[in-house]
């Protein structure tokens, strides 16, 4: 069932994508998904192009997939040394067969644009992010220029 379902859920993202991102196989492998993320205007991220590795269990879809992030980026949400990244949806307690990849990028781009600061992976991006927006903002910025490729 898991070969059949990504096979439907990659088709549906070449197809149809979440606007700002583009969906890719790593070595033709239906497990192992690459996600580009165009940062969007208005965020620190713009002009950025960001890299997210997906991988697939063969528990899928009954197992949420690794999702983490290949190019370094500033954000309370999102490991910069590990790449993970803290998804409500994917946790092991709120993860439901019936959630698709879509969902998951959706939820991605929703944190890119609005940051969830009670559940942080960095708590100073986080307390920066709360204290001083316009400097966590020029420090997210200077790292896109630093890591992301730009567009």
């Amino acid at each position: 069932m898991s070969s059949r379902r990504l096979q439907m859920e990659f088709a549906t993202l070449q197809t149809n994508p979440v606007p700002g991102f583009a969906v890719s196989l790593v070595n033709d492998n239906m497990r192992e998904w690459n996600v580009t993320m165009t940062g969007n205007k208005g965020t620190p991220y713009d002009g950025g192009v960001f890299h997210i590795k997906v991988e697939f269990s063969t528990d899928y879809p009954f197992k949420a997939p690794k999702v983490r992030f290949a190019t370094r980026i500033y954000h309370p949400n999102i490991d910069y040394e590990s790449g993970d990244i803290c998804l409500d949806i994917s946790r092991e307690n709120n993860w439901k067969p019936t959630i698709k990849m879509t969902d998951i990028i959706q939820e991605i781009a929703s944190l890119m644009e609005s940051p969830n600061l009670d559940t942080p992976l960095i708590a100073s991006a986080a307390e920066l992010f709360r204290s001083n927006p316009k400097e966590y903002q020029k420090k997210a910025k200077d790292w896109t220029k630093r890591y992301a490729q730009l567009a």
